[in-house]
């Protein structure tokens, strides 16, 4: 007899099959020219847009949170109502603990399970979806990552101000290729690094940049 928490498994697979091929007709409806990548794609971008928001909420101090709390429309006219010093400490306090329970809990766990279960759906596509162009975008990566560092992009103030997962998601928006291929050549140019150096190799290309570069001098 199957555990309770295999159970559970079966239930959340069943419900995000229904999520996903009604999200999936819908997508496709609405976008005629689109395919079943550039839909789970969008979903898994979705995702990782939502972990970067979580694992903001996640880091943010206790004062960071009761500023944020201040922030909201809600405290702002109690303010402007001139509602009770003991009335706002209260909605302060049990707004805090929503928070941290909503962002460190129950939210990370759901929002991880989908993204596991859209990447396996993009993993379980015919290869023959992928083209001729995004083979080659993605063999560019390597070296289109090594020149950006040569010409100093990752020490540009903007740059090291934001995470690394932030990072991440701008040069892929820049020069192309999937988020884990734009990650791994990153990391390889840390040479304390552990990422697989056979799958990422913007590292091999640093001489060869410099090279090129100092060509243009």
């Amino acid at each position: 007899m199957a555990d309770n928490k295999t159970l559970n498994n079966r239930m959340n697979i069943r419900y995000l099959e229904e999520e996903y091929n009604t999200q999936k007709m819908i997508f496709l409806i609405e976008n005629p020219e689109k395919t079943e990548r550039n839909f789970i794609e969008s979903k898994i971008e979705q995702f990782n847009q939502l972990e970067l928001e979580q694992r903001r909420k996640c880091d943010l101090t206790d004062d960071e949170v009761y500023n944020e709390i201040k922030k909201s429309n809600r405290y702002i006219t109690g303010i402007e109502n001139n509602y009770d010093k003991k009335s706002m400490e209260d909605y302060l306090e049990r707004e805090f603990i929503n928070h941290r329970q909503k962002y460190i809990f129950k939210e990370k766990i759901e929002e991880g399970i989908r993204s596991k279960f859209y990447n396996a759906k993009l993993k379980s596509l015919p290869n023959t979806e992928t083209t001729k162009e995004e083979i080659e975008q993605e063999e560019k990566t390597p070296y289109k990552i090594a020149l950006l560092k040569e010409l100093g992009f990752f020490d540009l103030d903007k740059v090291k101000n934001i995470s690394k997962e932030k990072q991440y998601i701008i040069i892929q928006k820049l020069i192309g290729g999937t988020l884990r291929t734009v990650k791994g050549n990153i990391l390889v140019l840390n040479p304390e690094s552990k990422e697989d150096r056979m799958k990422y190799t913007a590292n091999n290309h640093i001489e060869n940049i410099k090279d090129y570069l100092d060509k243009l001098k």
